[in-house]
């Protein structure tokens, strides 16, 4: 991870990466079933979000 000229080591743990991989399968589930998760309940996420307008 790099801030203006300092550079640090970011340390990656097991349980991230197991979380990752449970993000991406949610995602392919939503494009392989062709449903859209439910809104969240944090409204400031759907500001740059592409489904902002279609969301149920």
């Amino acid at each position: 991870m790099r801030s203006n000229h300092l550079v640090k080591e970011v340390k990656l743990r097991e349980k991230d990466f197991e979380r990752a991989i449970a993000m991406v399968g949610e995602v392919l589930e939503v494009i392989q079933k062709g449903f859209y998760p439910d809104t969240t309940k944090y409204k400031t996420r759907c500001v740059d979000c592409t489904y902002r307008n279609i969301c149920v």
